[in-house]
């Protein structure tokens, strides 16, 4: 099982509108049918380890191990749809985008401070949530 899938919908039995333009609703519907079709074939079969058994030992894949990201709400919407008419169990977990979470942020700092290493503006919020980038210890060898 790979932690990471990704799938295009290139297909020729996408409809088009030109040579470099899906139709949109054509689209989604055959991203939802591979999406239902991939989720099903994983639970059927896809093993994880698991923490709880002797060391080396798996479990089944469950439906809340599978997580999908989505651009924008409505398509969520008809990937739910198209799971539980399936017969998968499927949520909506709905909030702000992910690009706004706590953990966003830290990427972006870390991201910054890689991009500028001698600016300290870009390690002033590292020193603040105590990650260690602020001085280093002399007994390191290390400057600032």
């Amino acid at each position: 099982m790979a932690p990471l899938t990704l799938h295009m919908a290139t297909g020729p039995d996408i409809a088009r509108k030109h040579a470099n333009g899906v139709i949109v609703d054509d689209a989604v519907r055959a991203i939802a049918e591979d999406l239902v079709a991939h989720v099903i074939a994983l639970l059927d079969g896809a093993c994880m380890p698991d923490p709880l058994q002797p060391a080396g030992g798996t479990r089944a894949l469950r439906p809340s191990d599978i997580a999908v990201l989505v651009r924008r709400n409505d398509e969520a919407a008809q990937f739910q749809a198209a799971l539980r008419r399936a017969g998968v169990p499927a949520v909506l977990v709905r909030g702000t985008s992910v690009l706004e979470s706590e953990a966003a942020m830290h990427w972006r700092w870390l991201l910054e401070a890689l991009l500028r290493p001698t600016d300290p503006a870009g390690r002033a919020p590292w020193r603040s949530h105590g990650s260690g980038m602020g001085r280093c210890p002399a007994r390191c060898g290390g400057r600032r």
